[in-house]
């Protein structure tokens, strides 16, 4: 399994209002890979809870550097923790954390399997499909203690956003990593057969939303397993900065071959920046939308 973890689409995002209502908002960002498929570390750091509460094994790190000042890290909804890892431990990036859970019945890990024998059931009322939650806290254990906030009574909380975490690692995997077509985005996914058409070789029409990615966006869209989600517009052309980019649910595609308004170190023609990005709030609010 070449591809990790964290290419695969989001399922759930971080205080989407239309999720855990109850609570506000999620407290975490869920992907959607494979059940049992492994999970690695993102970020350096001392494991400083190993537990299973209702909501799948979790594991939380206590990082070496301070995200964007916040000290602690979890993975959730893991249906089983790599045996070898103890509190006190130290990893590093890319070591096994554990395996992908989220399910509420023994039904949806049929077919898969992980080293320790045994996959993690979850509550039903406490996970929707197979996925990993990652979440940033201010306390050491996911679920407890002053880091955790009911957001109805605070808001949402965006300083514990993890999903820059996770395109961080997205981006980073595609200018170091080796990949081929099997590791991109397929038609026949789940997730893409479910929402899009192949119209050509490199156009795809999302039928939910009535919007096409094609070219340069597709590929990068692809490569990055379909991580901004749907697209919410078509391409749009920026002439004051010469590029081209189109609007998804979690983000903004850039394609700017020329490396006209970012150049992130590594990159092809296309990269991804989040919606409060100041160089997506530029392209957002100009006034060539």
């Amino acid at each position: 399994m070449n591809k990790p973890w964290f290419m695969y689409p989001f399922t759930i995002r971080f205080g989407d209002p239309n999720s855990n209502v109850l609570l506000g908002g999620p407290h975490d960002l869920d992907v959607g890979p494979p059940a049992n498929y492994p999970v690695t570390a993102l970020l350096p750091g001392t494991i400083v809870d190993i537990s299973a509460p209702i909501w799948g094994k979790q594991v939380g790190v206590q990082l070496d550097s301070p995200y964007k000042g916040i000290p602690y890290m979890a993975f959730l909804h893991l249906s089983a923790v790599n045996p070898a890892l103890r509190k006190g431990q130290h990893v590093s990036v890319g070591e096994l954390i554990g395996w992908v859970g989220g399910a509420t019945s023994e039904a949806q890990y049929a077919g898969t399997s992980n080293p320790t024998g045994h996959s993690f059931v979850n509550d039903p009322s406490q996970s929707s499909q197979i996925q990993v939650g990652v979440a940033l806290m201010r306390g050491p254990v996911y679920g407890q203690g002053a880091g955790w906030v009911d957001f109805i009574v605070h808001g949402v909380d965006w300083s514990l956003d993890p999903t820059q975490l996770i395109l961080d690692a997205q981006q980073h995997f595609i200018a170091t990593g080796i990949e081929g077509e099997d590791d991109m985005l397929q038609i026949t996914h789940p997730f893409a057969e479910a929402h899009f058409t192949q119209i050509a070789e490199d156009r795809w029409h999302c039928r939910t939303t009535n919007q096409d990615i094609a070219f340069g966006i597709l590929g990068f869209y692809r490569r990055i397993g379909g991580a901004p989600r749907l697209p919410l517009t078509g391409e749009r052309h920026d002439p004051d900065h010469d590029v081209t980019y189109q609007v998804f649910e979690a983000g903004v595609i850039v394609f700017d071959p020329n490396h006209r308004l970012d150049h992130p170190i590594g990159f092809g023609s296309s990269y991804l920046l989040k919606f409060d990005s100041d160089l997506a709030k530029k392209l957002l609010t100009g006034s060539h939308q």
